[in-house]
């Protein structure tokens, strides 16, 4: 997760970013050193404050194709397509924001990091 990266770039202390999201600082300190995940929720704050989208916060820049397409074996993969007419730009956001979140914890179980609960776990959004 690159919160602490974009957060200092954009010269943000920990302590102002954690007050205006009513975050305790210890928290936040423990997202950014990657002992603690936010919740989908919190990640979607993060990102809105830090003017970024989630995708960015997640994605390791040191390898930014995935090891399928490496191989070559993209093509084994489906493109995922939604409709999305209809959808507010906030609500777009969100789902942006949860694909992200997926591709996150995908990557947290890859390494060995197991299931992790969370607010954001599909049974929330299922209708």
């Amino acid at each position: 997760m690159r919160i602490k990266e974009i957060r200092s770039e954009k010269n943000i202390m920990q302590k102002q970013i954690a007050k205006d999201l009513n975050i305790p600082q210890n928290t936040f300190s423990q997202y950014e050193n990657g002992q603690r995940q936010p919740d989908h929720e919190t990640l979607l704050r993060i990102a809105d404050y830090l003017n970024v989208k989630v995708d960015d916060i997640l994605r390791d820049t040191s390898d930014p194709m995935p090891t399928g397409e490496k191989n070559g074996d993209f093509q084994s993969r489906r493109p995922y397509m939604i409709d999305v007419d209809g959808l507010s730009d906030e609500d777009r956001k969100e789902l942006d924001g949860y694909v992200a979140w997926l591709r996150f914890r995908a990557a947290a179980k890859k390494r060995g990091e197991g299931e992790k609960p969370s607010p954001a776990s599909p049974a929330v959004y299922a209708n």
